[in-house]
């Protein structure tokens, strides 16, 4: 068991929930997004990491130019990882997943070999153990109140036996192990131990069971660190995908499905097809059982507090933020944070993004700045416009695909792409933007010039489409 201190990177003279080093053990650098690019441990080769746009490790590598890949991991469109590959062992290894994202088959090839199938997950109520396919054998897992895998039985040789035993620190590392190698381990009933890694993976995010913290921030914001893992709560506390649940439904006309929860965090889905299953009702005469099924992309969580309020996610498909980080520094008496958004409002930026991330091919993501601090009240002194989380600074999309801002008056100010994202934004239930007329009279259409705006958009006027 380690006995670790903390220290963290300081920035403007305040603490951040960032690691800077754990002495006598290793160093750890962050990207502007917050997720750990480097990481350096005592007598181990330097770490890099690459990430999705949804903020998922896309890769493992030993140089800081990323030229030298360790492991890499492709996800699907719902970002469901789709493979795994070493680049040591030349072992690639392949996830079929049904519509829900429940792992059916897992296929291996070494090299330029063929796929061979190697397991077959066994389901109950979720998953008992797995098929062996090769050896023909089933196995089953005993789990603890934490979903940690700790027994796994089934037939050795023959006989009925113990296949592997693990016992695991409060943090989550392995105390100790017996037997043979298990894809599940230290909370398997919701992640994958990643041997490459070293880490586990979780359907969201990375976590380090020797440290106890995860890689990249909490896209729901439970807790007050975002990369505190299980809220310190490490003899009771789960973590079913890295982050936390609530419910929207996004579909392409801009309009929305709210089905309401009784949890602190909203979740977004973009749904592309929805179908309905009638069925004669066992329970009610002459009526019918409805089964509806759903062809949805996952998009993200967004925490929501006690005034209402979701803080929009830091990044995702199709976005990214700038201006102030929500450390819980800024806003002053205004509230915490400037990134604050009413929910229906949140769920409409994540749809229009997703929609720009589908149709949009090259372009740079979208921009989203000043929103509300977390009481509803301005963000600051600029903007006393932008209360109660109903109004949005959205920056111009540049001709270089760069994320830096551009003024309409700029040879890098992109028009049409930027009236696509108008039409974009009007589809999605906002019917009032501010923008600006440059100096040779060229204004987008739809929207109303207002000083000021020569830089970003403003959206307001906000109606969900229902």
């Amino acid at each position: 068991m380690h006995d670790f201190k903390y220290d963290y990177l300081y920035k403007n003279n305040l603490p951040t929930n960032q690691l800077a080093s754990i002495p006598n053990y290793g160093s750890y650098r962050y990207d502007q997004l917050g997720q750990l690019e480097h990481e350096q441990l005592v007598g181990k080769p330097d770490r890099y990491y690459s990430y999705e746009v949804s903020g998922k490790v896309s890769g493992l590598y030993a140089d800081a130019n990323k030229t030298q890949p360790k492991v890499q991991f492709g996800y699907d469109a719902i970002g469901q990882r789709l493979y795994k590959y070493s680049s040591e062992s030349q072992l690639t290894t392949y996830y079929v997943r049904d519509a829900s994202g429940n792992v059916l088959a897992i296929y291996e090839k070494t090299g330029n070999t063929n796929p061979i199938q190697q397991e077959i997950p066994i389901y109950g109520s979720g998953r008992l153990g797995t098929l062996n396919v090769l050896a023909r054998s089933y196995v089953y897992e005993l789990r603890d109140h934490l979903g940690n895998v700790r027994v796994v039985v089934g037939k050795v040789n023959g006989s009925l036996d113990i296949f592997s035993q693990s016992d695991y620190y409060a943090l989550g590392s392995v105390l100790r192990r017996s037997g043979r190698d298990y894809r599940y381990g230290y909370q398997g009933m919701y992640a994958e131990e990643d041997k490459e890694t070293g880490k586990n993976s979780f359907e969201l995010r990375m976590y380090d069971n020797i440290i106890g913290r995860w890689l990249s921030t909490d896209p729901a914001g439970q807790y007050s660190s975002p990369y505190v893992g299980m809220g310190n709560k490490w003899l009771s506390g789960t973590d079913a995908d890295g982050a936390w649940f609530d419910d929207y439904y996004l579909y392409e006309d801009g309009s929305m499905e709210v089905v309401k929860t009784n949890d602190s965090y909203d979740t977004y889905y973009y749904v592309f097809s929805k179908s309905y299953t009638y069925t004669p009702s066992a329970t009610i005469k002459g009526g019918y059982d409805i089964q509806v099924e759903m062809d949805k992309a996952f998009l993200g969580y967004a925490p929501k507090n006690e005034n209402g309020l979701v803080r929009f996610p830091f990044s995702g498909y199709g976005f990214t933020r700038y201006g102030g980080t929500d450390d819980d520094t800024d806003g002053g008496s205004n509230g915490l944070g400037d990134h604050w958004a009413n929910p229906e409002v949140a769920a409409a930026l994540m749809g229009a993004a997703y929609q720009w991330h589908l149709n949009a091919g090259n372009a740079a993501p979208i921009q989203f700045g000043d929103m509300s601090g977390s009481t509803g009240l301005t963000p600051n002194d600029k903007h006393t416009s932008h209360r109660n989380g109903m109004n949005i600074d959205v920056r111009y999309i540049r001709t270089d695909g760069l994320l830096q801002p551009v003024t309409v008056n700029d040879v890098q100010y992109d028009y049409d792409l930027n009236q696509r994202l108008v039409n974009t934004f009007q589809r999605w239930g906002f019917g009032s933007i501010y923008s600006y007329k440059n100096t040779k009279g060229c204004q987008l259409e739809g929207t109303t010039q207002f000083k000021g705006h020569d830089n970003h958009l403003h959206l307001f006027g906000f109606s969900a489409n229902k």
